[in-house]
């Protein structure tokens, strides 16, 4: 459908695709990611190659109707970027996002590649390219928002001193324990900067803080080696999925200089997770004409264990409205 960002929806058969994106796209949306909570809240993240931002929209009512588009952050360098590792296929710019809800949290997070921001590494000129000197390096940045994407902040979530390159992330997060989690190409093993292997961190903390990098592959992959697919190379996209203490990466290896293969690895988190509940209505907004009321469903669920009855109370109703709960409160899950 040319440059703007679509969704579509599937019920009992896909709808028509709605288009998402408006005029502050001002290049072409590419790479984007669907992801929800447990709320049901569906976000679609994509970033755009005109005005260099990573976008978000989001869906209360299952992908009938969504907000307007809303920045998550701005990128230094846009859609693309040559690295010596990757500098024939070129590292893509895209967006991959997560969304963990409780009664107590409401967190939303997208991680990109791009360039450092440092001295020498602050535009699109300024990336490596071939160059396995050049003090321009890409790094992976993840933005997270605390409040359902209402404010963001966006950091680094590793970035040594050393030569290396980053690229290719991928982010999920664990709907049993909130820890979210992010893997990525580095070719900081290789002093030639052209051999990568794949890293995992995670951060228990929200995205405060991250773990330190663990490396997952054994061997390192070189996509710039004569018998490569050099077109292709590591191609646009990485995976990971993760649940109850489990992660499962996926990725492009050629570790045996063959033909290039899908790799996968298992990763065992310990985090305890914190007894909490989800909390959901339906329909999630309702409008009223004065004088008149409007009812909608609350529903709960259990999280890791949670047991305790639960108080229901609204705030910030509108002047002359009245809200009440029948019943009062409810027992988790109800």
């Amino acid at each position: 459908n040319g440059n703007p960002a679509f969704v579509n929806r599937r019920t009992t058969a896909w709808g028509t695709p709605i288009q998402v994106s408006g005029a502050e796209t001002t290049g072409t949306a590419i790479g984007c990611d669907v992801k929800t909570n447990s709320a049901g809240d569906v976000f679609l993240f994509y970033p755009d190659t005109g005005s260099s931002k990573i976008y978000y929209v989001k869906s209360t009512n299952g992908g009938v109707s969504w907000s307007a588009p809303a920045a998550a952050a701005t990128t230094i360098d846009s859609y693309d970027i040559g690295v010596p590792s990757f500098n024939n296929r070129r590292a893509l710019i895209y967006a991959s996002g997560a969304a963990y809800r409780t009664a107590t949290k409401n967190m939303v997070y997208v991680a990109w590649t791009d360039l450092t921001g440092a001295t020498g590494c602050t535009a699109p000129s300024n990336e490596p390219g071939s160059s396995t000197t050049s003090s321009c390096k890409t790094r992976i940045w993840v933005a997270r928002s605390t409040n359902g994407g209402s404010t963001w902040t966006k950091a680094m979530i590793n970035n040594p001193s050393s030569l290396n390159d980053q690229y290719n992330q991928w982010l999920a997060v664990d709907e049993t324990t909130g820890l979210v989690s992010v893997i990525y190409y580095d070719t900081v093993n290789d002093a030639g900067r052209k051999k990568v292997d794949i890293y995992y961190q995670s951060s228990s903390d929200d995205g405060v803080t991250w773990s330190t990098p663990l490396k997952v592959t054994t061997a390192m992959t070189d996509e710039t080696a004569a018998t490569a697919d050099s077109g292709n190379q590591f191609g646009d996209y990485n995976a990971l999925s993760g649940f109850n203490n489990k992660f499962r990466p996926s990725w492009t290896d050629r570790r045996n200089n063959a033909k290039e293969e899908i790799w996968t690895a298992a990763i065992t988190e310990s985090v305890t997770a914190t007894p909490d509940f989800s909390i959901s209505a339906s329909p999630s907004s309702v409008s009223v004409v004065q004088g008149n009321s409007g009812t909608s469903t609350v529903s709960t669920s259990a999280l890791n264990g949670f047991n305790s009855a639960i108080s229901l109370s609204a705030s910030g109703a509108p002047a002359g409205v009245t809200v009440s709960f029948s019943p009062a409160s409810i027992a988790a899950p109800g």
